[in-house]
């Protein structure tokens, strides 16, 4: 079953999510990015489509969450990244839906092991 996490307020929280949850990915986006909106349903859609069991998604809004947003880096939005038992695997920048759907190729594979 897939859990959304919407707002963690500081970096602290995210490693604990990590720690506590094997599988995340991230969705760093904000309310007034036009590309992370044209992006998003492509996103839920591939959350749905692969219905990975135990995944955490943490939907990351850069102006809420900016703690936890500079720890993370993020300079592009939107950005997805993966963490597989807290280790960052892959990350897609911008609103590409082939890499997006590469993405969850590449994390679905993961799973397998």
């Amino acid at each position: 079953m897939v859990q959304i996490v919407e707002q963690l307020e500081s970096r602290d929280k995210f490693k604990l999510l990590l720690e506590q949850n094997p599988y995340v990915i991230v969705k760093a986006s904000a309310e007034w990015c036009a590309p992370c909106k044209k992006i998003s349903p492509v996103f839920d859609t591939l959350v749905n489509k692969f219905d990975l069991d135990n995944l955490v998604i943490y939907k990351l809004d850069v102006d809420e969450d900016d703690d936890v947003a500079a720890y993370l880096k993020i300079k592009t939005l939107p950005t997805f990244i993966t963490f597989i038992k807290g280790e960052k695997m892959d990350v897609v920048l911008g609103a590409n839906q082939e890499s997006l759907v590469d993405l969850f190729r590449k994390f679905q594979g993961h799973l397998a092991f």
